[in-house]
């Protein structure tokens, strides 16, 4: 009977042995779905995009287009085509797609930033890609800014030769935490946002000469008050222009 006994006992410490290593697996796993939990939470509670912090490739492009009139102009040639042929035709310009460089098959965000006479005439972008490329974003940006901006009547086809393009494709992003230490307002734009995401106010490079203004207008400009907390991001960019007559005048000696 004793023997049967310390058989038992045998057993019974090899099975406790195994719940044990068991528990601490158990318990292994357990704090890295914690740690993921945490770093999924707080990603969420900024609301902000996971792959807006992968802003290496993105550099790279904004290089290339900063360092390379070239590819400058075929994008400037883009915007005007498609607003030339959205106002003519009411349809939405394909570009020929032998003719584009490899940055138009790029994915960053840009801005379209129409002026007449030094004023502005109508303005549209979003600093996160929303279309699978750069052409897509700079195609739908422009037919934006003359159609959809609610601050102004819709761009004529009268007006077309008056305008001048400006274009700002999106670099690097990041969320702020220390605003004064971390914008310079002459080279990084800024965006806004509400706490529950549904207001959004942007302002591109080099628009306000100081910080103030800058978070005061992007405020403005979604309507939020000034007592309202919002998350902030700053982004930077190549940007560049030219007026219409000067586009038609390059494109017609190529």
């Amino acid at each position: 009977m004793r023997s049967i006994n310390i058989h038992h006992a045998s057993r019974i410490t090899h099975h406790a042995s195994r719940i044990t290593h068991h528990a601490s697996r158990i318990t292994h796993h357990a704090s890295r779905i914690t740690h993921y939990s945490l770093v999924i939470f707080l990603f969420l509670s900024l609301n902000v995009p996971l792959y807006c912090f992968d802003s290496e490739g993105r550099a790279g492009i904004i290089e290339t287009i900063r360092d390379t009139p070239q590819i400058q102009d075929e994008i400037l040639n883009l915007a005007a085509n498609t607003i030339l042929t959205w106002l003519k035709e009411g349809k939405t310009y394909i570009p020929p797609s032998s003719r584009l460089s490899w940055v138009m098959n790029e994915k960053c965000g840009v801005f379209v930033t129409l002026e007449k006479h030094g004023s502005l005439r109508g303005c549209r972008g979003t600093i996160w890609p929303v279309y699978a490329t750069l052409k897509e974003e700079i195609i739908n940006s422009a037919v934006g800014a003359i159609s959809r901006d609610r601050r102004f009547p819709p761009v004529t086809i009268e007006e077309f030769r008056k305008l001048n393009i400006t274009v700002t494709v999106v670099g690097e992003i990041k969320s702020v935490i220390y605003p004064e230490k971390e914008i310079d307002p002459l080279v990084h734009g800024i965006m806004v946002e509400t706490c529950n995401g549904q207001k959004k106010g942007v302002m591109l490079p080099g628009e306000a000469p100081t910080l103030e203004k800058e978070l005061a207008w992007a405020k403005k400009r979604a309507e939020i008050t000034e007592d309202e907390p919002v998350y902030i991001y700053l982004f930077t960019g190549v940007r560049f222009s030219k007026d219409v007559k000067d586009i038609i005048s390059d494109f017609q000696k190529e």
